[in-house]
């Protein structure tokens, strides 16, 4: 349908129409909610609209179309990446303010808007204080990935380090030693760094919840 299936959820009849009495009972002076595929009846309120897009939302389902395996998804692709990138632009455009993780990201979304939102850049934050040097010497051999390995953008990533990165490492540090940590690493992506790295010694380690 080209619809973004995180959408769904919001538009579930129960959820829908608890989505509705709130904004009818209740005043607000500002909504802020994360991505584009929101309620459509939150663009209705008369208060100040604030996206935090992440990041360009068509650019990963562009990802996920191009693995897709079922037929009709490959015959639509094209259709499917335009229908879902107009209703982003769409709904960006109803909001009173666009924050945007990166410049790249702020500047696409203006030029694909072009509309009087105001796009603002505010990166990742990181707590400093709490995720401070521990004074240990670091391992200058042992490299991590960290990332949820479920995520496809993340599969990219991996795939991408030990193909066209990690060799060239190994090169000049024979003894390096690469590990995996995050979430929902699937089996092909396993075999295929494992292989691909020619060591034993490669891990994967499952990030927990915390």
């Amino acid at each position: 349908t080209g619809e973004c299936a995180d959408r769904f959820y919001t538009m579930v009849p129960r959820v829908r129409r608890a989505i509705r009495r709130e904004l009818a009972t209740q005043r607000y002076d500002i909504v802020f909610y994360s991505y584009w595929f929101c309620s459509p009846w939150v663009y209705r309120s008369a208060a100040l609209k604030v996206i935090d897009a992440n990041d360009v939302q068509w650019e990963r389902h562009a990802k996920a179309l191009e693995r897709t395996r079922h037929p009709i998804e490959r015959l639509l692709r094209p259709w499917l990446l335009r229908r879902y990138r107009h209703h982003e632009v769409q709904a960006l455009r109803q909001a009173d303010i666009v924050v945007a993780a990166t410049v790249r990201d702020r500047d696409i979304f203006a030029a694909a808007t072009a509309s009087p939102t105001r796009h603002l850049v505010v990166p990742t934050g990181l707590d400093t204080e709490h995720f401070a040097p521990s004074g240990l010497s670091p391992d200058l051999r042992q490299v991590a990935f960290y990332g949820a390995l479920g995520n496809p953008m993340n599969q990219d990533a991996a795939v991408y380090l030990v193909h066209a990165i990690w060799p060239r490492i190994l090169e000049r540090v024979p003894e390096a030693r690469l590990t995996f940590v995050g979430s929902g690493p699937p089996p092909e992506l396993q075999r295929r760094v494992i292989k691909a790295n020619h060591q034993e010694a490669e891990a994967f380690v499952k990030a927990g919840k915390y």
